[in-house]
């Protein structure tokens, strides 16, 4: 393995005291592949937090990168996992890295939980903040910018379920520039599949694409669709597709439905949150404090998450995301 920065061994033992500088960014080499460990933020960060400049970048997670054969510049994606975590080959994040490399994309598959400690935050999301999973896309796409065989302009990200909330936060340009600041870098397209639906805000620009079944018991398709038109109204271009009978976790190669009872569920939470300014809608106050919203979505969480493959819903989303990214890589 190899950590990158300018970091020495001793400090990263040290590393829940202070914030790492940002001035060195990270540099690979036309040979690193494998398994790659890069600093992030740390697991309690909030987005106020980000936002006014005072995260810790003190916590070192890990990626695999898989590089296509051949030489010359390739594309890349990197891959964010779910709540469960990057789990067996069978795993939605592996088996889409799998694919994307067969189309002969490079893909980073980043392991937010292991380096961490942590196994599954499905019953806990608290665990991990939204804020640092998106942290850590944006810190991934950094690390990836500076490998030789990768084109800078030609990276995206894709996500499931939490991972797809932390692909869909770091298309926001306030977040983005928070956590990649005088560096220029973005993502050049986005693939959220069933991902949260409570954020909006002025985007980067790129296509976002957010693939969900409308019967998802996690998040409900009438909170994505007016999430998506409050995006949309800035003039942004982001695409919801709804699959016919869906579950969360439609794009499984297991066809096995399953309930998990323990598993946090925000379905019939109708909150929404700028990320340009951090205002917050709940129903009745149009401005609610952080306090306020914490309290409102407690009051207004479930348990208990359907989950389950659907090959035809399956189908249907590899073609869509293959066609996006034929037109976003020119491949």
């Amino acid at each position: 393995m190899k950590i990158l920065g300018f970091i020495a061994a001793a400090a990263i033992a040290l590393a829940g005291s202070f914030a790492f500088a940002q001035t060195d960014l990270p540099k690979l080499s036309a040979s690193d592949a494998g398994k790659i460990q890069f600093q992030s933020a740390n697991r309690g960060t909030g987005i106020d937090i980000l936002y006014k400049g005072k995260a810790k970048y003190d916590e070192t997670i890990v990626g695999d990168l898989f590089l296509p054969s051949g030489a010359g510049k390739v594309p890349a994606m990197v891959v964010m996992h779910g709540s469960d975590g990057l789990g067996d080959s069978t795993s939605s994040a592996r088996s889409w890295a799998a694919l994307l490399g067969q189309m002969g994309i490079a893909t980073f598959l980043v392991d937010s939980f292991t380096p961490r400690g942590i196994s599954s935050t499905g019953a806990d999301q608290s665990l991990l903040t939204y804020t640092t999973s998106g942290i850590d896309a944006l810190k991934a796409l950094e690390l990836l910018a500076s490998h030789p065989r990768i084109d800078p302009s030609r990276i995206g990200v894709i996500g499931f379920s939490r991972g797809a909330a932390a692909a869909q936060q770091a298309g926001f340009e306030r977040f983005r520039a928070a956590v990649l600041t005088g560096t220029g870098l973005k993502f050049a397209v986005h693939v959220a599949l069933y991902g949260g639906c409570t954020q909006y805000g002025t985007t980067t620009g790129v296509p976002i694409l957010h693939l969900m079944g409308d019967k998802d018991s996690y998040s409900s398709e009438e909170n994505c669709k007016r999430v998506t038109d409050l995006i949309n109204a800035k003039g942004r271009s982001v695409r919801l597709v709804v699959y016919p009978g869906g579950l969360h976790g439609f794009d499984r190669e297991s066809a096995k439905r399953r309930y998990v009872a323990s598993y946090q569920v925000w379905k019939d939470c109708a909150n929404t949150t700028s990320m340009d300014d951090l205002t917050s809608q709940i129903p009745g106050n149009e401005r609610a404090s952080i306090s306020q919203l914490i309290a409102y979505r407690k009051s207004c969480m479930g348990t208990g998450l359907d989950y389950g493959g659907d090959s035809t819903s399956a189908y249907k989303a590899r073609d869509e995301v293959k066609a996006l990214l034929a037109k976003v890589f020119g491949q």
